[in-house]
């Protein structure tokens, strides 16, 4: 495995994990509030009979998790940038000379490893 193969796949699994758990979360949060609601309707029916088409305001569900949609913005953005990185030096990497490089260093190692031989 690659650098860039071992270092995408250990950042997105993580990143996939804390997405879910995230997702699970918010819904979870989502459930219960209607639950929440529902029972504070049932109760206020029943104490008062001539609220029974009363419905309690509705509230934007987004606006309680403004915090969580500027951080996930933030790792997106610090995600994408790291990507653009690195296909940024992948294009930039001269193959020959890279091949050359790790030519000489083989070279220099199995000469080193020669010489402790003898």
């Amino acid at each position: 495995m690659g650098f860039t193969t071992g270092f995408i796949a250990g950042l997105t699994l993580p990143l996939l994990i804390a997405s879910l758990s995230l997702s699970t979360h918010l819904s979870n949060r989502y459930q219960q509030r209607q639950v929440l609601r529902q029972q504070a309707l049932l109760l206020t029916s029943t104490i008062d009979r001539d609220l029974h088409d009363y419905h309690l305001p509705e509230r934007p569900a987004r606006q309680e998790y403004e915090g969580v949609d500027r951080i996930l913005e933030s790792a997106k953005e610090r995600w994408n940038s790291e990507v653009r990185g690195i296909v940024r030096w992948a294009q930039n990497v001269d193959l020959g000379n890279v091949g050359r490089e790790v030519d000489g260093i083989v070279r220099g190692v199995w000469e080193r490893v020669r010489r402790a031989g003898e």
